[in-house]
């Protein structure tokens, strides 16, 4: 996973262990050069977990960072790595980072979304989980509804340099992070080709984005990962509400294919019931389109809605973005991305994990279930605190 520590960074990780035994772990820290430093080992208990920065026992990794923080266990766990942002007003923003499986390496990923301008930048973090050097380059793609239907690439300002492609090198085990200025009151989207080169693989990454609002002030963070195009259906978690937080979700779906795209989708209701809205999307290609769904030709008349997304492509492989905005109670527009699941993925009965969740001191979580497969599915939710007791949280 990338790792930060700065003044105003800080990077954490949460490793949970669903195993009746305890998880041994061994880690080791990688600098922007690939020299590893600060090792260590730790052991989660049966059921329990381990959350914490990585400046903080038990992993005391400096006060200055930049580069990976790897590590392996003696048994399955799963974990989440979390960025903590100070801004100008001194507060505290959260984002998710990937942990990347270093035996997963995925071929050719793009990031389906970027911003910038008009308050908007970037950050695109590349990850080495090879134990060789990676080099290739980042090429960046217009949105079509910012091009008018036409495939150029976007020309913008990355590590002070303009274009739109951009070479990265990056050591053994390491990360090197690019990031777009922001320059210029109107936002440029569209998408990022992530193309190593000849006889090299693909890093893993997330994307970052940004917003300030009027007054410089950082509102929000969220995070994009490095996402694979896929040819299967997927689902994700949808809602659109007419309140005062004005709670919506947006996809922002990429074609870094040479091929024209046609992107099908449907709501259902979280009864499963389908709610007979539908509608098609032209995704040219090399290009990417994004909009919230109350945006999209036949779903204008979506009212307060909570339910499933379904989005199909035939044969043509698309990558897929959930994007899910609100207004605080100052009224300001944050923005935070969720993750589409692949309808093919969940095809076993494995339990899987939310390695994190906080609640009081004022925190709150919101777990969101919903059934990415044709048939119906149940189960039950277990809470265990850090140590693998179980315990009873209070649910609205």
């Amino acid at each position: 996973m990338y790792a930060e520590i700065s003044p105003t960074v800080d990077t954490g990780v949460a490793i949970a262990n669903p195993n009746s035994v305890a998880a041994n772990l061994t880690f080791v820290f990688t600098g922007q050069d690939g020299v590893q430093f600060g090792s260590g080992s730790i052991s989660i208990p049966a059921n329990g977990q381990i959350s914490a920065f990585l400046d903080q026992p038990p992993f005391n990794g400096g006060s200055s960072l930049q580069g990976t923080f790897s590590f392996t266990s003696d048994v399955p766990v799963g974990a989440i790595a979390l960025r903590g942002f100070i801004n100008e007003r001194s507060e505290f923003l959260w984002t998710t980072l990937p942990v990347i499986d270093t035996g997963k390496v995925s071929s050719n990923p793009t990031f389906p979304s970027f911003a910038d301008g008009g308050g908007w930048s970037t950050e695109f973090v590349l990850v080495n989980p090879t134990k060789t050097a990676l080099t290739g380059n980042l090429q960046f793609l217009p949105s079509a509804a910012s091009s008018s239907l036409q495939t150029s690439p976007a020309s913008l300002t990355v590590n002070g340099q303009t274009g739109n492609k951009f070479l990265f090198s990056i050591p053994a085990g390491s990360a090197v992070k690019l990031q777009t200025s922001g320059n210029g009151n109107s936002t440029q989207v569209g998408f990022v080709s992530i193309n190593p080169d000849p006889g090299s693989v693909s890093p893993g990454g997330v994307a970052i984005f940004s917003q300030r609002n009027l007054s410089g002030i950082t509102i929000s963070q969220a995070g994009v990962p490095a996402t694979a195009a896929t040819t299967t259906a997927i689902r994700m978690y949808a809602e659109n509400s007419t309140d005062s937080s004005q709670i919506q979700t947006g996809i922002a779906i990429a074609n870094p294919s040479s091929t024209n795209a046609t992107a099908t989708l449907q709501l259902t209701t979280l009864s499963g019931q389908s709610t007979g809205l539908s509608a098609t999307i032209p995704v040219p290609a090399n290009t990417e389109v994004q909009m919230f769904l109350n945006q999209i030709q036949g779903f204008q008349s979506l009212g307060t809605f909570k339910g499933v997304l379904r989005i199909t492509s035939g044969f043509n492989q698309l990558a897929v973005v959930g994007l899910r905005s609100r207004y605080n109670e100052r009224q300001e527009f944050l923005i935070t991305t969720t993750a589409p699941v692949i309808e093919s993925y969940y095809s076993s009965s494995p339990a899987y994990l939310f390695p994190r969740f906080a609640d009081g001191g004022g925190f709150t979580t919101q777990f969101i279930l919903f059934n990415a497969s044709s048939g119906q599915t149940t189960g039950v939710i277990r809470f265990n605190n850090q140590s693998g007791q179980a315990i009873t949280p209070v649910l609205k």
